[in-house]
C-alpha cells in the first residue's frame, strides 16, 4: 500500500493537508467546468489539472477521456469545492475512477479563516488577480463560452 493511501484512509479528511509537505511533487491542482450543477442531467465540459509537470486542460469531446492519465502517480489532489463537486461529478461521468489519493479541498479551511463565497470573491479577499482574458468571468460564462464552442465559435 503506497504511503499516501495509508494516510488518505486513516487521517480525517479535514487533516489530509498536513501531508501536502510529504507528497508536494506528487499533487495535482485541479478544476473543472460543467454545463450545469447537476450530476445526473450536465456534462463535463472540461478538467484542469495542474502539476508539477506544468498544466494541462481535458476537454469533452476532444480528450476528456485521457483524464485518468492525470492521476498516475498522484498522491494529492487539491481543489475548491471538490468534495461536494468535481470529484463526485467526475465520478458520475468518468466511471472507473477510483480517488485514492489524499484530497485537500480549500473550501473548509477557507472558510475557518472567514473566506467565504466563490473563487472570485476568495480571490478578490485575498489580493489576487486573474488574467486580462478570465477577469470578470463567472461560472455561468463558462457555460454560455461552451455552448458557443459547440456551435462553432
Amino acid at each position: 500500500m503506497p504511503g499516501h493511501t495509508y494516510f488518505a484512509n486513516n487521517l480525517p479528511k479535514k487533516e489530509h493537508w498536513r501531508a501536502y509537505r510529504e507528497f508536494r511533487e506528487n499533487t495535482i491542482f485541479l478544476d473543472i467546468e460543467t454545463t450545469g450543477l447537476s450530476q445526473n442531467y450536465d456534462e463535463i465540459t472540461m478538467i484542469g489539472v495542474h502539476g508539477s509537470d506544468g498544466t494541462k486542460v481535458f476537454i469533452n469531446g476532444i480528450d476528456l477521456e485521457d483524464f485518468p492519465q492525470a492521476l498516475k502517480g498522484c498522491k494529492v489532489i487539491v481543489t475548491l469545492n471538490g468534495a461536494r463537486f468535481d470529484l463526485p461529478f467526475i465520478e458520475q461521468h468518468l466511471p472507473g475512477i477510483n480517488f485514492d489519493q489524499l484530497h485537500i479541498d480549500l473550501l473548509y479551511p477557507l472558510r475557518r479563516l472567514g473566506l467565504t463565497g466563490g473563487p472570485k470573491r476568495i480571490e478578490t479577499k485575498l489580493g489576487l488577480s486573474r488574467s486580462g482574458e478570465t477577469t470578470g468571468l463567472s461560472g455561468f460564462d463558462a457555460v454560455q463560452l461552451w455552448y458557443q464552442y459547440k456551435r462553432g465559435s
